[in-house]
C-alpha cells in the first residue's frame, strides 16, 4: 500500500472551517479509492499569500531527507487536488469525488464571502 501526505495553504481564519475539513475529506476520499495510506496532512495557516511556508518547506525537506515515508504528495490547489509521485502526476477533480459538491458549494460561499 502507497503512503501519502496532503499539503493546505488555508487562511488562518478558515482554518477549523467546513471547507478546510471537506479538503482534508477529499485527501481521504482520493487515498481510499486508490488504496492509499494517508499518513499526515501538512498545513501552513497564512494570514497573507506568500509562500513558502512552514509547512510546505517542513514536507519538502522530510521528503528530501528521506524522513517520510510518504510516495505520493496530494495538494489542493484552485479547486482540484494535484497529486505528485515519482511514477505519476495526476488531477482529481470536484465532479469526479463524491464530496465535490459539497467542496464546490463551500468554496463558492467562501469566494462571495471575500469577494
Amino acid at each position: 500500500m502507497k503512503k501519502a501526505v496532503g499539503y493546505i495553504k488555508v487562511r488562518k481564519d478558515i482554518t477549523n472551517s467546513l471547507l478546510n475539513k471537506l479538503v482534508i475529506e477529499g485527501m481521504k476520499e482520493i487515498c481510499e479509492q486508490k488504496n492509499w495510506e494517508l499518513i499526515d496532512v501538512y498545513q501552513d495557516k497564512v494570514t497573507q499569500n506568500a509562500s513558502p511556508k512552514k509547512a510546505s518547506r517542513r514536507l519538502l525537506q522530510e521528503m528530501k531527507d528521506g524522513k517520510s515515508s510518504a510516495e505520493v504528495t496530494i495538494i489542493f490547489c484552485y479547486g482540484k487536488y494535484v497529486i505528485y509521485g515519482p511514477d505519476e502526476i495526476d488531477f482529481v477533480f470536484m465532479e469526479d469525488m463524491e464530496i465535490g459538491e459539497a467542496v464546490a458549494k463551500e468554496l463558492f460561499i467562501h469566494n462571495i464571502m471575500n469577494a
